[in-house]
């Protein structure tokens, strides 16, 4: 499946309505492409928006004609950006898929890429004779993990255990003066010789990077760990 995650989503500010479009016209082309896979939407709304917890009809009248699965995540006091960005490790959670490919509500397709699908599945050609593996993320300009798109391998209690990370991380970042991430432990991992991490413009051994604190800090962890997510 293809998926996105959209929060703050309030229906009386309706700047929100730009990223279901964006979603709609990736469905399209998918499909006009040839695309066999699902596609799935993660939808939060506003916490500010009382009226309801799902979108209006309209959005999922448009979103359901062209066959996008809706899901909901509860509402937050705590409605940030950064939260947002993390809610897309829920991907981890839809175990009724082999793979899970994760697209920023502005990353736009042009063509059918089910190629990455079939090129990591051992289902197709046998037990560790894939050309991927399950899991993908790829280094952007300066980050060595770029959050807009990767994809996972979804299975029972992977989400737990990484959202377990994430709450764990942020508990720790209570006792920091300051800014209130560790460029060095980053994540809870030292990288140390004979790993760095390295983008295409970069490499480095510190937790500095573009968004480390974040989800693409988030997705180098689990490259440097091997843990939950080991990625490819």
């Amino acid at each position: 499946a293809y998926a996105f995650v959209i929060g703050g989503c309030n229906p009386n500010k309706p700047a929100y309505r730009g990223f279901v479009y964006n979603i709609l016209v990736a469905a399209r082309i998918l499909r006009d492409q040839g695309s066999t896979a699902d596609i799935v939407a993660f939808f939060q709304l506003s916490y500010e928006y009382k009226s309801s917890d799902v979108l209006p009809e309209e959005d999922v009248r448009a979103l359901e004609g062209l066959n996008v699965h809706i899901y909901y995540m509860p509402k937050s006091p705590h409605e940030s950006f950064y939260e947002t960005v993390m809610n897309k490790f829920r991907i981890l959670a839809l175990t009724q898929y082999r793979r899970v490919l994760l697209m920023d509500g502005d990353v736009m397709p042009v063509t059918n890429i089910d190629y990455l699908f079939e090129l990591s599945d051992d289902n197709k050609y046998g037990p560790g004779n894939s050309t991927l593996k399950k899991n993908i993320v790829v280094s952007g300009p300066f980050e060595p993990s770029n959050a807009g798109f990767f994809m996972l391998t979804p299975g029972e209690g992977e989400y737990e255990k990484i959202d377990e990370i994430i709450h764990s991380r942020q508990r720790k970042a209570k006792d920091l003066d300051g800014v209130k991430f560790d460029p060095v432990e980053g994540w809870g991992h030292v990288i140390e010789e004979p790993d760095e991490w390295v983008s295409r413009k970069h490499r480095g051994r510190n937790w500095t990077f573009h968004f480390a604190f974040s989800d693409q800090g988030l997705c180098k962890f689990s490259y440097c760990t091997q843990h939950c997510i080991p990625s490819g």
